[in-house]
């Protein structure tokens, strides 16, 4: 199967994008270690001022969304179905991807 995963900026201490997203004011003020994990979504580590949260979010769910939705991913997906495991395991997706449209 195709998959393609979409993260937030994630900037560490101690690296130069870390200053930069520091300088210009993104970053959470009550940052933890667990907003450092790839998964941890909710709440991002840096929202850049120019755009904010919520056009950050578009822009993710957008990405997801134009990913998923191409014919030929559709089709090369669709393709490597060969059991009943394969449907569900799809259909499960197209549930979980729904909820990014919606």
């Amino acid at each position: 199967s195709h998959i393609a995963h979409f993260f937030y900026p994630l900037p560490y201490p101690k690296t130069e994008l870390w200053d930069m997203c520091k300088k210009d004011g993104g970053l959470r003020e009550d940052l933890e270690w667990k907003h450092y994990s790839m998964t941890y979504n909710d709440e991002p580590v840096y929202v850049n001022p120019l755009i904010g949260a919520k056009k950050l979010r578009e822009l993710h769910v957008y990405a997801i969304r134009s990913y998923y939705t191409r014919p030929n991913v559709i089709w090369r997906n669709l393709r490597k179905i060969d059991s009943f495991t394969d449907i569900k395991r799809y259909y499960r997706g197209i549930q979980a991807i729904s909820g990014y449209w919606l």
